[in-house]
């Protein structure tokens, strides 16, 4: 998978994710309608990357907290960009 195709694939799912959340605040739950777009998508994720990879992105998506991680080392990584996300999830959980 590229950089590009993640990147693409992560804020559609969080643009599709942050819509399903403004329509349930006016009263209009569309889970079911969406639910099979979310098993397409999760589908294709868990066959690309690892579990961790996987616990990573739902995390990056849908947590509303500073998207910073810490290495074994006590390297903190900033991932805040989604271009940094991207990679770092290539180079270490596919």
């Amino acid at each position: 998978m590229t950089k590009e195709s993640l990147i693409k694939i992560i804020d559609s799912y969080k643009q599709l994710s942050d819509k399903q959340n403004e329509y349930y605040k006016l009263g209009i739950d569309l889970f079911d309608f969406l639910e099979e777009y979310y098993n397409i998508i999760s589908t294709l994720l868990d066959d690309i990357f690892t579990k961790e990879g996987n616990d990573l992105i739902s995390w990056w998506i849908f947590e509303d907290v500073k998207k910073v991680i810490w290495e074994k080392d006590n390297t903190e990584i900033n991932l805040e960009k989604i271009e940094d996300f991207a990679e770092y999830i290539i180079k270490n959980y596919l």
